[in-house]
């Protein structure tokens, strides 16, 4: 429990966003993750395409940042759908979504699937809500130039319909 309180903390100064209002940011036009709420997603399809875009780019990421296994793909798709499930049932502030979603992740029927890619429930989770965050127009602390351009390379390839 302490060390999920830890990570919590952690997780509170991981994130800034830029904001584009003056008199919403402040003097430097940055503010922490702390009460962001994630922009809504108000059908069923904005919902799947949620799932699908966070599903490829999760397993995209895992397979580009050690190497391509088959359970990054399995590892992609539970926490895409653990995220819509979270939001389609009124979760939209980011912490308490990367919280429940890593919680979500500590399932036993992954853990072999975590094993084999070197990663965690944590890293996972924290990574997703940066690809969010990140494709909410959120400059997010922590990232680097491939971050977006994964995010770019995987609307381009789902808009193309190539999957």
């Amino acid at each position: 429990m302490a060390m999920l309180a830890t990570r919590a903390h952690a997780i509170g100064s991981l994130f800034t966003s830029r904001r584009t209002s003056r008199a919403a940011s402040g003097a430097d036009g940055i503010s922490g993750v702390e009460g962001y709420t994630i922009k809504p997603l108000k059908t069923e399809a904005e919902l799947e395409a949620e799932r699908i875009f966070l599903s490829t780019a999760l397993s995209t990421w895992l397979d580009e940042e050690w190497t391509v296994l088959p359970e990054h793909q399995r590892l992609g798709k539970a926490a895409a759908e653990a995220y819509v499930a979270l939001r389609r049932g009124g979760d939209d502030d980011m912490g308490s979504v990367v919280l429940s979603l890593a919680s979500e992740l500590l399932r036993p029927e992954l853990s072999a699937a975590f094993h084999a890619s070197f990663t965690g429930p944590f890293d996972v989770a924290n990574k997703l809500v940066e690809m969010v965050m990140m494709r909410d127009g959120c400059d997010v602390c922590c990232t680097s130039p491939a971050d977006r351009e994964r995010i770019d390379r995987v609307n381009t390839l789902l808009s193309s319909g190539s999957m």
